[in-house]
This record gives C-alpha cells, structure tokens and sequence, in this order.
C-alpha cells in the first residue's frame, strides 16, 4: 500500500516489451501482443487489467499501460481509500482524504485521519433530530448538553431537570446555591430575600448577617451562638468573663459546673450555693415540718412529727401549736402545744413522741397525750383520706407550715384559732400514692427543702430518722 494519492508519479518512461521476444516496460509503456494484425486499436481485445487499454502499434494490437494513479472506481465509498493504477499497469488501493464516510448523524463532523473514518461530535450545535435541540459530546442531538440549555441550569443524562435543593446551581426559589426560598436556610453571608432565608434568621441588604442562631462563632459570642450579647453559654463553652456562663463562673476561659462553693446561686440552687439536690439546706424564715411518720406495721407507737429550725435565728416556740386534720371532714381532731419545748436554735430539731418517749440526745422533744395511734393512716385510719399538719402560731394568728398526705386539704376549718378556712397545700398537692407505710416515713428531701410546693418538697423515705437529717 502506497500512501497518499498524490506519491504515485503521474507518467514515466516509455518502453515497450515484445512478446515473444521481450522488452521493457514503464508507465505509460506499450505491450507488442503475440502477432494478431490490426488497423485501429478498436480492432484489438479489451486487456484484462482495467489498468490497460488496447492499441495497435506496427500493424499489431498490443496493450497501453494508463498513467500511474489514474483512479479506478471505488468498490467500498466512504472507507478513506481509493483505486488507483500503479505505473505497471496494476492497481493499488491509497489513503484518501476525500473518500469521507457518512453516519448519517447531524451532529457529527465525518472526516478521515490516517486512512480511517472519523466522526467528531459538534458539540454545541443546535438540531432537530429524535426530538431534540442540542448536539452533545457523543454526537447525539438531546434535549440539552450543558447546563445553559436548560431553564433551571441543571442538565442530568442530557435531560433538563427540574430544580432540586442539593443540585448545586441556585434555581428555583433558591436565593443561593441550594439554600433559601423553600431549600434549607442560608449560611452567614448567602444571598437572601427574607429573614427566614437565613440560618441567623437575619438579612440585611439581601445578604444574611451574624446572629445567635446562625451556628457559628462571630461577632461577640465567646463560643458558637452563645457569650457576649448572645445567650449565656452552657458548661464546658468557652467564655471570657463569668457573664458568658450560664453558671455565671468562668475558669481558665471554660465555662465551669456549678459547685456548692462558687459564690453564685446557679444549677438547681435556691440559695447562694444552698437548696437543690446537692448543696445545703438553705436558711428560711420559718419553722418547718420536715418529717412525718404516721403509720407503722401493727400498732403504731413509734409515730413522730419532726419541726426543723431552718432560719438563722433562735425560734420561740411560745404560741406555737401543732394541729393534726381530718381532711375527710376538714376538721382538727387534734392538737400539741409545742410551748414545752422552749426554744430551738438554728439547725436544731424538735419531734413530737408518743407520751414518755425520750428523744435523740440534743433534739427538743414534745409528747403527744397518749402512747400509741396519735396520728390517722390516711385511708387506713381516722375517717378516711386525706390527712394533713398545720404549724401555726395561736399568738400571731398564722400559719408557719402545713402539709396534707394522701390527698389535698384545701379548706380546713382552724376557725377555733382565729385563722379561718385554711388550705394545707403548697403549690401542687404530694400525689396521693406517696404514702408512709411498712416502715418509711415522709420526709422533706434534701433536708428542710420548701420550695413552696408538696409535690416537689416531699418523698417517702425508705427509714425514719427522727431528729436527724433526712435520707433517701
């Protein structure tokens, strides 16, 4: 194979060669044949090789080599190669460029390179073919080839596709890639229309501007969203002053726990580093009956009411009276004068004992009038539930403490001491099924803990600890 149609030489040297006796050939060279006399080259055989033509030469048909490259016609259109004649009167097959084959594709550029058939995508190109408008990288005519085919800018498997939130072009209602509108909210310095567009909830000027909401650690805050202007930041964040703190104490640039010996009232605190799960009781400014054991296995003669000083000061127990309820009839079916007791100092217990009981060393004691079954059982004793306490002072006409047990005691009648209707609930009722039986008692936990409400301030606890603090 010869390549390019133009390296054949387009004539040569004549020559002849005679047969029989032989001669010398060249391009464009005749042939004497074997003797068949002639006139005209017309009266000679057609020569079998397409590469040669007739002639009569010297009275006797001979044949005529064509001029070396003379094209033949092509058998295969279309394959990047012709037919051509050698300058022997043969014929060879050579590269041509213009023998282009045709894919019947309009989006493709059909060429040859090196003998063989190319077809070039032309990308770009608009057309109407198979329902589609543009040629794509593969020569094929589709909906759309790139992304600026397509209305929303997003052009999937050579199919335009509708806006979604994680397509990473802004379409839709996006006011940025993939955020605002009905997507996600914007991050700090995303395009945006309204407020809610944005994770800090603020836009200014079309543009999300630093919050405390915006997940992020800007303008003053100390941490991400929280310190400085922001809200104060939880344990363990980091802070620049105590102000930043939730706990109000920052350390070594971390916000720390709350301890019972910071200096602050914070965690479940209702004091400065007092009240709460954890800390010491913290002073109040009354007495407070801070246990109560009204029920024990078989006969009760152990029974006790514990009156806590839980203020700072000496108490005068002068005036003072506990009144034992029926809250079935909301009437007094009792009452113990603690004025016997003298006084009790800050800290100090008084316990109310079944008569000729002695109490625990250092704890005042007040008897009731008889041995055994001083206090009703709720719902196993007296005429019924609810039962309740009231400490009450006869001289100032008021009422110190109260609690009422299995059930609520809204409107006991304490008339006979000038108080009129009172209610023994403070805040929300201790639920009715916290109740003192096989050997437990209740008891305010922690110790003298009075948050103004029974239900947070009581429990039962598993042993009685008369003129002790009270333990679960």
């Amino acid at each position: 194979m010869i390549y390019g149609e133009d390296l054949l030489a387009t004539g040569g040297a004549a020559g002849s060669t005679t047969t029989p006796t032989g001669g010398t050939g060249g391009t464009g060279g005749t042939t004497m044949s074997s003797g068949t006399p002639c006139g005209a080259p017309a009266e000679c055989p057609t020569p079998a090789s397409p590469c040669q033509k007739a002639a009569c030469t010297d009275g006797f048909c001979a044949t005529e080599n064509l001029p070396a490259n003379t094209e033949l016609p092509d058998p295969m259109p279309g394959d990047c190669h012709t037919i051509v004649c050698d300058s022997a009167g043969g014929q060879i097959t050579v590269e041509a460029s213009k023998d282009i084959p045709n894919d019947g594709k309009f989006c493709t550029i059909d060429t040859c390179e090196l003998g063989a058939p190319v077809h070039t995508p032309n990308l770009g190109k608009t057309c109407n073919e198979d329902g589609g408008k543009h040629c794509n990288d593969l020569g094929a005519c589709v909906e759309c080839a790139t992304d600026d085919d397509c209305a929303f800018h997003v052009c999937k498997d050579y199919v335009c596709a509708p806006p979604t939130c994680n397509d990473g072009t802004k379409n839709g209602t996006e006011t940025d890639i993939d955020c605002g509108g009905a997507c996600q909210h914007c991050a700090t310095g995303d395009a945006c229309n309204v407020n809610t567009d944005c994770k800090s909830g603020l836009c200014t000027n079309k543009i999300c501007k630093p919050s405390c909401t915006d997940e992020l650690k800007n303008q003053t805050e100390t941490d991400v969203d929280c310190g400085g202007t922001c809200p104060k930041c939880a344990d363990g964040l980091t802070c620049a002053t105590a102000v930043d703190c939730q706990s109000g104490v920052c350390t070594a640039t971390k916000c720390a726990a709350p301890t019972c010996m910071d200096g602050k009232k914070n965690g479940d605190e209702s004091g400065v580093d007092c009240g709460g799960l954890m800390c010491a009781t913290c002073a109040l400014n009354h007495l407070v009956i801070n246990e109560v054991d009204y029920d024990q296995p078989n006969t009760d003669t152990a029974e006790f009411v514990e009156i806590y000083n839980a203020t700072v000061n000496t108490v005068s127990l002068a005036g003072l009276k506990l009144v034992l309820v029926d809250g079935a009839m909301n009437v007094p079916y009792g009452v113990v004068d603690l004025a016997p007791g003298g006084s009790l100092a800050p800290g100090q217990y008084l316990v109310v004992l079944p008569k000729d009981a002695l109490p625990p060393a250092g704890v005042v004691g007040v008897n009731f009038s008889a041995a055994q079954n001083q206090l009703q059982n709720g719902l196993s004793g007296g005429s019924g539930s609810p039962d309740g306490l009231a400490l009450i002072d006869d001289t100032a006409n008021t009422v110190i403490d109260a609690v009422s047990y299995e059930g609520g005691i809204t409107t006991a009648n304490l008339t006979t001491w000038g108080l009129g209707t009172v209610s023994l609930v403070e805040g929300v009722a201790l639920n009715a099924s916290v109740k003192d039986e096989a050997g437990g008692s209740l008891c305010r936990y922690p110790n003298a803990k009075d948050t103004d409400s029974s239900a947070a301030d009581w429990v039962l606890c598993s042993a009685p600890t008369p003129g002790a603090p009270n333990q679960l």
